[in-house]
């Protein structure tokens, strides 16, 4: 192969640098695509996901603060008042305003910790996905409670963008809660 005059490139390499270009062209319009189009539903739901799993950890966390609370007082046995105590503490708005929390007033425990399925906090239908509600019991036992499921047997109308929450709810559980 010749060498190519003083002052010219030789066309091979001229080629080879617009091919590289079209390449890294070509690539950098599948990334955008798959970074506009592809993505944006795979980071939603990681981002749901996230917060379903945050919520549980709170309704976890809260629930061992029960317990060490009970334990510091050392209420006799079925004295909801510990609690009672306890749930005033907590910020009614806020970031914390999509918890809801036991109404001890007019549903005080009987027993607590227990093993029957009272509910004493949930979170979720606003801050979290719409369509979740997790509640903690006093068995320390977290349940989700799906839009779909609800809607699915009847609890809630068809027409519901959210779980309700509080006295008015169709959910019996959830009627026992207050923000």
């Amino acid at each position: 192969m010749a060498d190519a005059p003083e002052g010219k490139r030789p066309r091979s390499v001229l080629f080879w640098v617009i091919l590289l270009l079209a390449v890294f062209g070509c690539a950098g319009l599948g990334a955008a695509v798959l970074f506009f189009v592809v993505a944006p539903p795979v980071i939603a739901d990681a981002v749901e996901r996230a917060e379903q799993h945050a919520c549980m950890a709170e309704m976890n966390k809260a629930y061992q603060d029960l317990i060490q609370h009970k334990v510091q007082r050392n209420p006799p046995s079925g004295d909801s008042g510990a609690m009672v105590s306890w749930w005033a503490d907590k910020p009614a708005a806020g970031p914390a305003a999509s918890y809801a929390w036991r109404d001890m007033q007019s549903f005080p425990l009987e027993r607590f910790p227990g093993s029957g399925r009272e509910p004493l906090a949930a979170c979720g239908a606003e801050r979290h996905a719409p369509d979740v509600v997790h509640v903690l019991y006093n068995d320390g036992s977290i349940q989700p409670l799906t839009l779909a499921a609800l809607k699915a047997e009847g609890v809630v109308p068809a027409d519901a963008d959210l779980v309700p929450i509080g006295p008015d709810s169709p959910v019996p559980d959830l009627r026992k809660l207050i923000r």
